[in-house]
C-alpha cells in the first residue's frame, strides 16, 4: 500500500504500522488476543473459538447435490445438472444432509461446474 501510495506520488514512502480491521464477514472485535488462545488449547476450549468452514463464504451462491454428483465432486469430476452461474463463476457445494463438499468454479469453455476445492471426503 505505502509502496504504491509512494510510486503514484513519485517521492516514494514507508509503513510504520497498519491494523487491518475487517476481513470478509470478520471484524478486528472478533479477534483472539494470542495469550487467551493459548489458554483455551491448554485448557481444551479451543473449539470455542473456531468458525464453521464455510463462514467465509457464505455470500456465495450454493448448490446442494444428490448423491451421484456429490460422488463425483468428491472425486473431482465435473458437473453438468447444476443451473448456469450468476455473477460469480464459484459457488458452495453440500451434499444432501449439509455436509460442506466444497467449491465449484465454473469453465466457461465446457460450461461445467468443476471442483476447485474438495473438503470433505466420506472415506
Amino acid at each position: 500500500l505505502a509502496y504504491d501510495l509512494g510510486q503514484s506520488l513519485g517521492c516514494g514512502a514507508m509503513l510504520q504500522d497498519l491494523v487491518r480491521t475487517r476481513y470478509g464477514p470478520f471484524t478486528i472485535e472478533c479477534a483472539v488476543q494470542l495469550p487467551r488462545l493459548e489458554a483455551a488449547f491448554s485448557h481444551g476450549y479451543w473449539l470455542h473459538y473456531l468458525y464453521p468452514v464455510d463462514e467465509v463464504i457464505l455470500g456465495w451462491d450454493a448448490a446442494v447435490v444428490g448423491a451421484e454428483a456429490e460422488r463425483r465432486v468428491l472425486n473431482g469430476m465435473s458437473l453438468t445438472t447444476l443451473p448456469l452461474p450468476g455473477d460469480d463463476a464459484r459457488c458452495r457445494a453440500y451434499s444432501a444432509d449439509g455436509q460442506l463438499l466444497g467449491v465449484l468454479r465454473f469453465d466457461q469453455e465446457s460450461a461445467q461446474w468443476r471442483p476447485d476445492k474438495v473438503l470433505f471426503s466420506r472415506g
